[in-house]
């Protein structure tokens, strides 16, 4: 039975019960009982109802517009190890914060328990063929490596994406990190988890030609950068079957990313140290092998555009296929949430890139 049913049921019983017990009362003091008996029953049942799925976020978790399909923890006891954090995961968003579209942004502090938040998407609208059924995509929210923009940079995100007919999953990797010494390690290991039980799931499926690439904001864009060009190395040693599955990506769309070259406010300041011949960071090798990449980024933007357009330059003299887009105006952190701004047209663009020269084909 469904909720609703159940809670009538339970007070249609609750009401005889009360009929019987009180059969020896005046009848208008046995109905002023029976009321009110039954309300008080009522809203017991109603708490109960709400919290048993308040419980449940398969069955009421909701971002954005849709209700998460799926909400799966990434590691089986505890991840890899990390300076970790004491405190408790919370919105750390203060009333004073910033507003973007005229709406505050969750920004979901001390991650311990990394987890996937996987959307599906719906059936395609309208008698053409989805070119992307075949995609999925992880999303890499923002935040300095110190918070997560979970909803700007996440859980809105993957609604686009359903709507466009992507599936779509948001990681919520570890944070805050960035005080260690290699403060993308932990995300990254999350994300390739992340990858991995993807293509695991859909191996269990049958469906192992599923496309499975990355969406990184700012700081999620440094690590889904690293991610893509990792080659398949795995970051962390495999800890079961799941790991069986490769942690390569097929695409990765980077918007606005951070640190992909020496300098991210200036795009300058190039040395030998920490950046390699091709002009970005030493870290990311890109070769013939490396997969698709879509850009967007605003010229009006504190991370400077450079980052995007010095990685491109970098794809594009190796042939591997990329599309770079770099808007007038949008500032850092625009999400996609802001409809009248150019710059929020993104995924649409991403989309039809995918199902073309995205595919690798």
């Amino acid at each position: 039975m469904s909720g609703l049913t159940n809670l009538l049921f339970l007070v249609e019983t609750n009401s005889v019960k009360l009929k019987q017990q009180t059969t020896d009362m005046p009848r208008l003091t046995r109905q002023i009982v029976i009321a009110v008996s039954l309300a008080f029953v009522f809203c017991i049942l109603v708490g109960r109802e709400l919290t048993v799925n308040a419980e449940d976020p398969a069955a009421s978790a909701k971002s954005g517009d849709r209700v998460v399909a799926k909400v799966i923890d990434l590691w089986p006891n505890t991840p890899p190890h990390w300076a970790g954090t004491a405190e408790k995961e919370h919105d750390t968003t203060t009333s004073n914060g910033d507003l973007i579209a005229g709406k505050p942004v969750i920004r979901l502090g001390y991650v311990s328990k990394p987890q996937l938040h996987f959307y599906q998407a719906d059936a395609f609208p309208g008698p053409m063929k989805n070119p992307n059924a075949d995609a999925i995509v992880l999303i890499c929210p923002g935040g300095g490596y110190s918070i997560l923009a979970w909803d700007l940079e996440g859980t809105e995100i993957a609604s686009r994406f359903n709507s466009l007919g992507v599936s779509a999953g948001v990681v919520k990797y570890r944070v805050p990190t960035r005080q260690s010494d290699e403060a993308w390690l932990a995300p990254v290991q999350d994300i390739q988890r992340a990858v991995s039980q993807i293509r695991s799931m859909a191996m269990s499926e049958g469906t192992s030609s599923t496309r499975v690439g990355l969406v990184g904001f700012s700081a999620g864009g440094n690590a889904a950068a690293r991610v893509a060009t990792a080659a398949g190395k795995r970051f962390y040693a495999p800890v079961d079957a799941i790991d069986e599955a490769s942690c390569q990506v097929d695409f990765a769309g980077l918007v606005y990313p951070w640190l992909m070259v020496d300098d991210p406010a200036s795009g300058k300041g190039f040395n030998a140290e920490s950046t390699n011949r091709q002009g970005i960071i030493s870290d990311l090798t890109i070769t013939s092998s490396t997969p698709p990449m879509f850009f967007a980024h605003a010229i009006d933007d504190r991370i400077s555009c450079h980052n995007s357009i010095q990685l491109f330059s970098v794809l594009k003299s190796s042939g591997v296929p990329a599309e770079l887009h770099v808007f007038a105006s949008g500032g850092h952190g625009f999400g996609a949430r802001d409809k009248e701004l150019p710059a929020a047209s993104w995924p649409e663009q991403m989309v039809r890139w995918l199902s073309v020269e995205g595919s690798g084909k």
